[in-house]
């Protein structure tokens, strides 16, 4: 469609005049970054990349009635063509947002309890220098813990706004574009040409030339499943149903299961993006028009249509596509014309972008346990640990490292099962939940170069087992030791406590001992029997007792009984008792049996002999 000479101009580092724009073509939309061709000639025959590229330039696109449109970006590559007459060379830019440069940077960081507009502001502006708003009405949610892995950092800004159900556009200005990041249609902003006044045969300078609306199905309910791992037994299901309920479609269920815990409120969050993103597609309108400053993020109503129902509703463009050319500025000449077509959604319905894949975790990785200076042992009441991966260049090697991280255990109940938490320095294994790099778990432990097993191989390849070590301070020695040898003939279990060893056995206790058994004791040994029995058995073979120093006692409140066949001395309260066949009591130098009465009896007969007899 031709106007009457609209004109083209362009500002960039080249200073007025260099560079004459003669064609134009831009696409743009919400939530991507836009692409402007510009074709132009140069009265430079060389121009040095240091010049052009990554630099801003500004181009103006006007007609006689004054609408001028601005597109503001910087230099991402650039042509120089044939020289043709008047000594003007041919040159093709494609000029993209600042934003979009990012697509070229790669990086693996981590981002630790910040908001994705706090994240946003650091890597965009902070780091990048980039001109951003950011709509106040955004819910300032912090994450715990995201990461960027192998990502460029444009695909990971997209992702996480996307995640958030945040959009963005670019608003442009002389010398500068703005990157706008919003979540309602409060972030729009109005056409600054009014209302589309519809006409098939529209006036130069501006006007909607062809219009179509329509309408697509889509699921009439949003379910939103995860996990939580410090609530596990609570059911974390969010749904919603559809604004736009269509009777077929309301029994259409999306469910999504997300994994993550989403706690305080962004649960509910999630389901209604979720749901949003679905009925943007419900009504939406493409259009061809002459205005050229309709823009993504550009609200603006239909007006003069001839159906009245498709009048004074408000919409939002999405996407659109320019096109100019100055025929007059062209070495080709030919028609002079500007024209656009665009696609549009209902500005009541929020308009969300869709979700991008995360960059998925490919296999196992490792990492170092971390934690506070000084301590051998850090985790919480979960026993869960702080890591450090080895491809984070940000981290001190702290307990700011990571987020909490589970640990895998052969078993964990509730208050039972095995328990190892790993220690700060040593070498973990990690995998990640469904590959997402933001949920990270330990499934293990590796010796490395630093941390050696606890004894020496390949010498020692058939013992395995287990040994801890004293902390803090604890040295190669200081270690409670289960070990089992498993070399031919020399098998063996080894069991040692660095310091005191308990055992509780809470009914019968059965131990079997094919040969010997030794026990030595370097201090004090008690056995306490709190009621029952105690037996000793020695089917072949004698029993002795030595005390080298001190006293033997044996004490009972009843009786001891010595027996031995026939014999025996029992020893009671009320006296001692000998019975045996035969008594003989020697005292090489003397006897002495003293008692208040005293009575010497023999049935058959009594035989006292000495040197020397007396009897009182």
């Amino acid at each position: 469609m031709s106007v009457t000479e609209p004109w083209m101009r362009l500002e960039g580092p080249l200073g007025e005049g260099c560079l004459k724009p003669y064609a134009l073509r831009c696409e743009e939309g919400l939530s991507r970054p836009f692409d402007l061709r510009i074709e132009a000639l140069s009265s430079r025959d060389v121009i040095e990349p240091g010049s052009l590229l990554g630099r801003v330039v500004t181009v103006f696109v006007a007609n006689p009635r004054g609408r001028e449109r601005v597109f503001s970006g910087v230099v991402r590559n650039f042509w120089l063509g044939n020289v043709i007459g008047r000594g003007q060379r041919l040159v093709a830019l494609a000029i993209v947002p600042r934003f979009a440069l990012l697509q070229h940077a790669r990086d693996n960081r981590i981002f630790q309890d910040m908001t994705i507009i706090d994240v946003m502001k650091r890597i965009l502006h902070q780091d990048n220098g980039h001109d951003i708003e950011c709509a106040s009405s955004i819910r300032r949610r912090p994450r715990e813990y995201i990461v960027q892995y192998g990502e460029t950092t444009f695909d990971f800004v997209e992702r996480l706004l996307a995640e958030e159900g945040l959009f963005y556009y670019f608003r442009h200005e002389r010398g500068r574009h703005v990157m706008v990041i919003g979540d309602d249609e409060a972030s729009f902003m109005d056409h600054p040409d009014g209302d589309l006044q519809f006409s098939a045969n529209a006036p130069v300078g501006g006007g909607l030339v062809a219009w179509r609306s329509g309408f697509v199905a889509h699921a009439g309910r949003y379910t939103l499943g995860g996990f939580d791992e410090l609530k596990p037994a609570a059911t974390v299901r969010e749904t919603t149903t559809a604004h736009h309920a269509i009777e077929p479609m309301e029994a259409i269920e999306w469910y999504d299961y997300g994994g993550l815990p989403l706690r305080d409120g962004a649960a509910a969050d999630a389901v209604r993006h979720g749901m949003e993103r679905e009925e943007k597609k419900f009504q939406s309108a493409c259009g061809e028009s002459l205005h050229a400053r309709l823009a993504p993020g550009t609200r603006c109503k239909l007006a003069a249509h001839p159906v009245g129902a498709e009048c004074g509703r408000a919409w939002v463009v999405a996407e659109i596509r320019h096109e100019a050319v100055a025929g007059a500025a062209s070495p080709d000449g030919g028609e002079t014309f500007y024209r656009n077509s665009f696609s549009a959604v209902q500005a009541d319905s929020r308009f969300r972008p869709p979700l991008r894949e995360p960059r998925r975790m490919p296999g196992l990785q490792t990492a170092t346990v971390v934690g506070q200076a000084g301590e051998d042992i850090v985790c919480d009441a979960h026993g869960r640990i702080k890591i450090q991966f080895h491809w984070d260049r940000n981290g001190k090697r702290d307990e700011h490292s990571s987020c909490w991280v589970r640990v895998m255990q052969s078993a964990a109940g509730n208050r039972w099962g095995s328990i190892f938490i790993p220690r700060v320095g040593q070498e973990v294994v990690v995998q990640f939940l469904e590959g997402d790099p933001d949920r990270p778990l330990v499934t293990g432990a590796l010796y490395n170069g630093d941390n050696h097993p606890p004894w020496d191989l390949p010498g020692a390849k058939t013992q395995s087992g287990i040994a801890s070590r004293t902390t803090p301070g604890g040295q190669i020695t200081n270690a409670n030791i289960l070990r089992f040898e498993d070399k031919k003939g020399s098998e063996e279990v080894w069991l040692r406590a660095e310091r005191d060893s308990r055992r509780e056995t809470v009914r019968d206790e059965v131990v079997t001992i094919g040969r010997d058994q030794s026990i030595s004791i370097d201090n004090d040994r008690k056995l306490t029997i709190n009621k029952g029995n105690e037996s000793v058995l020695i089917s072949k073979g004698d029993k002795s007792v030595s005390v080298s120093e001190g006293k033997y006692t044996l004490k009972t409140a009843q009786s001891i009984v010595l027996s031995c066949g026939d014999s025996s001395i029992e020893l009671s309260p009320s006296g001692v008792t000998i019975k045996a066949a035969a008594v003989t009591i020697q005292g090489k130098m003397k006897i002495d049996i003293d008692g208040a009465v005293t009575n010497v009896k023999g049935t058959s007969s009594v035989v006292i002999s000495g040197g020397v007899v007396r009897i009182n």
